[in-house]
């Protein structure tokens, strides 16, 4: 029998058993826990100082004497972190120890470039016990541009290249 033959066969019902063991979804299943997903508002200026003209769009009435136009907006209130792709191609080629540690300093990061490093807390949530397996994952994130030391003590700077929380183009304006 031709070696081809087999393989095809084999392909086949590869296929034709993953299709059934696998469930199709016509819209992606994962949505439905956003509905519980909690949320803030945020009040935001739009123009503050001189006075400006307020079209209503229902209407098209012009009102004017506003000095302080503001508007609500709906945010999702649960913290992310943004994976840029250098981060994701760094991440994957990482040590396990050094990805744990990288993942102790995102659960850290606040809206800014550096993290302060407290050992215990790396401890814990790395489950490592020897100090010396989270200096040489420090080390290798170091190595691998991830991370930076600071001038202040127990400080590290994250690459935003690769992951940041929040509006990075602050770090440019500031």
């Amino acid at each position: 029998m031709c070696i081809s033959y087999l393989f095809c066969c084999f392909i086949y019902i590869f296929a034709h058993n993953m299709s059934k063991s696998t469930e199709i979804e016509s819209r992606n299943p994962f949505l439905e826990g956003l509905y519980s997903v909690k949320t803030k508002n945020r009040q935001s200026v739009i123009a503050n100082g001189g006075v400006v003209d307020v079209v209503d769009t229902k209407t098209g009435e012009v009102q004017t004497g506003f000095n302080t136009v503001s508007r609500m907006k709906l945010f999702d209130a649960e913290g992310f972190i943004k994976l840029y792709p250098a981060g994701l191609i760094v991440f994957g080629d990482l040590s396990s120890r050094a990805q744990k540690v990288l993942l102790y300093f995102l659960s850290e990061l606040k809206y800014e470039d550096t993290v302060y490093f407290v050992l215990n807390k790396c401890k814990s949530y790395t489950g490592y016990t020897d100090k010396s397996h989270i200096y040489k994952a420090i080390s290798e994130l170091k190595d691998r541009k991830v991370i930076a030391s600071s001038d202040k003590p127990k400080y590290f700077f994250i690459n935003p290249l690769m992951f940041y929380r929040g509006d990075r183009l602050k770090l440019i304006r500031n």
